[in-house]
């Protein structure tokens, strides 16, 4: 038994039953063939009249049938029999199947041996009943049905499936719609680049507080010193440059300078070849603007 595993001992009892009982079946067919070979002796003796040779094979014989009596009597027992298990039950069956023909007593037994094995083991029963229909004899539809006694007892075949519609063919949409890839890995990999935004966004919002916007490099810094977070996943959380947004600018400190050194706004500079006449752009239109954040850059 290896460290993980911890087999059910009840299983483990009923397939040592079972294999010991096609063992017995083995057994009993060998025994049954040693009593008709004596008894077969015994008939020539007869016929030659010999009867120093009938006296000693009758004795073989009778010793033979008090052995086996022994073992079918128990049997006879309601009690017993009530708490017999697999083997016990199949070894009074196995010593009751030569007399069968010739003693009521063990045919009573057997009979009464086949309808405890029903109970202990419907599985391999069932097999044999089903060989006693078609004509087999005892013993031979018991040796047919030894293997199945290996087996549960309470086997069966499986119900017809469930009948079920086929999966129609996907599109990729809502495979694409997915924030992250199949496996657990993609999922923490997505999971702590949230918990890095979070971190950041909770970062930024109490340096503003103070009056001071943190930089990217500041933020990863601070990312770096407060979390065990892998640098890639700050990279990817606060990075350089954000994305562009629908106004002018992008929301950065770097944007923010940029706005001030350049003194049109994206928009503005469109509309400036169609606003100016002959594509001469005039001194006048932005001078208080542009004066406004030179002195601010100066400053």
């Amino acid at each position: 038994m290896s460290e993980n595993h911890h087999p059910d001992p009840f299983a483990e009892a009923l397939t040592l039953s079972g294999q010991r009982m096609v063992q017995l079946i083995t057994v009993t067919a060998a025994l049954k063939q040693g009593h008709d070979a004596l008894t077969r002796r015994m008939n020539k003796a007869r016929q030659a009249r010999d009867d120093a040779a009938v006296r000693r094979e009758d004795t073989a014989l009778r010793a033979m049938r008090d052995e086996a009596r022994a073992r079918w009597a128990p049997a006879h027992d309601r009690e017993w029999l009530q708490q017999a298990d697999l083997y016990e039950t199949g070894r009074s069956w196995a010593a009751a199947n030569p007399y069968i023909d010739s003693l009521t007593s063990a045919r009573s037994a057997a009979d009464k041996c086949e309808a405890r094995l029903r109970e202990l083991h419907p599985y391999a029963m069932q097999r044999y009943d089903e060989l006693r229909a078609e004509g087999r004899e005892r013993l031979e539809a018991m040796r047919e049905s030894a293997p199945f006694f290996t087996r549960a007892p309470h086997s069966r075949p499986g119900d017809p499936p469930i009948p079920r519609a086929a999966l129609s063919e996907g599109d990729g949409a809502t495979w694409a719609a997915n924030p992250h890839g199949p496996t657990r890995t993609d999922l923490e990999a997505v999971r702590q680049r949230e918990r890095a935004r979070d971190i950041a966004d909770t970062l930024r919002s109490k340096a503003g507080e103070k009056g001071h916007v943190p930089s990217p490099i500041e933020l990863r810094t601070m990312l770096e010193v407060a979390t065990n977070l892998p640098e890639n996943v700050i990279a990817e959380a606060v990075p350089l440059h954000s994305e562009r947004r629908a106004g002018s600018g992008i929301d950065t400190p770097e944007a923010a300078l940029s706005d001030t050194a350049f003194p049109f706004t994206i928009d503005e500079v469109l509309a400036m070849p169609t606003a100016v006449p002959n594509g001469r752009p005039t001194n006048d239109r932005h001078s208080a603007q542009i004066s406004e954040r030179t002195r601010q850059l100066n400053h």
